[in-house]
Order: C-alpha cells, then sequence, then structure tokens
C-alpha cells in the first residue's frame, strides 16, 4: 500500500511536468506496468479498457498478434473506444525501431496515462530511438499534442 501511496504521489508531482521519455527506461517501465495501469484506471477506466485493445489485438486465430509496427494502419490509425482514441505515429523512425511488442505497447501506454496523462489520462509522449515514436491518448473532445491536452 504505500508504494501504491508513493506512486500517486509521485504522478501527482510529475503530472505538472513534461517527462521525457528516456527519463525512465523502458526496463523499468515493464517492472512497474501493473501499478502504473492500477493508476490510469483510478484516473480512466475506460482508458485501459482502449489500451488493452490497441496492444493486445488477436490474430484471426484469435492469438495475440504482438506485430504492431510504426507506419502500420493499426499503429497510425489507431483504436477508438467511446470517446477516447489510441494511436502511435512515426515516419521519422529507423527501420530498427519501428517494431512495438506488446508488452511494451501496455508498458508505455500505461505509464504515458499514469503519469502524464493528465486528470482523466490522456496526453502524449515520444518515445523510441531519438524519440521518433509519438504516442497519444485522446479524447475526441480534446485536442491533446507532447504540451498536454486543451478542449477544442
Amino acid at each position: 500500500m504505500q508504494f501504491l501511496n508513493t506512486l500517486l504521489a509521485l504522478a501527482a508531482i510529475t503530472s505538472a511536468f513534461r517527462i521525457p521519455a528516456n527519463a525512465v527506461s523502458s526496463d523499468l517501465m515493464l517492472q512497474f506496468d501493473y501499478q502504473y495501469s492500477v493508476t490510469c484506471g483510478q484516473k480512466n477506466p475506460a482508458v485501459n479498457t482502449l489500451i488493452d485493445g490497441f496492444c493486445n489485438r488477436k490474430d484471426i486465430r484469435g492469438q495475440l498478434a504482438n506485430n504492431l509496427t510504426i507506419g502500420h494502419p493499426w499503429a497510425r490509425n489507431g483504436l477508438r473506444y467511446g470517446d477516447y482514441k489510441v494511436h502511435i505515429t512515426g515516419p521519422t523512425c529507423p527501420a530498427d525501431s519501428k517494431y512495438i511488442p506488446a508488452k511494451y505497447c501496455n508498458a508505455q501506454l500505461h505509464y504515458l496515462c499514469a503519469v502524464s496523462g493528465g486528470d482523466k489520462g490522456m496526453g502524449a509522449m515520444n518515445f523510441g530511438l531519438n524519440g521518433c515514436q509519438s504516442w497519444q491518448l485522446q479524447n475526441l473532445k480534446m485536442k491533446c499534442n507532447a504540451g498536454g491536452c486543451s478542449a477544442w
């Protein structure tokens, strides 16, 4: 319980500041993915549903596809759930920074939602080599960018 309180306090402090993607390693995001997911769900349960549907897409056999890549229509067009949308773009990413394993997709979106996603989990962050991947969690009634969200 103390860890969760610490995490929530950290989220409250850091939500006022833009955190560069390289401030927390992908491995650390994986290690704390469960806690980030819980925090995200407390902010907005619909966002966790959206993240799950986007990152854990199933193939025609019903198995985890785990083939998300920058530039693919699934990443570029994203997924919508109610008034919320997630998508990832990265037109300048080199070939070795285009594949996104499902575990990193989940961890990085939970992190975005929990730590820099404002009070409803919306926001944008850059990940990948030199920040070439732009990850966005959007409320379709709001305009979001790397600096935060505002009403249309």
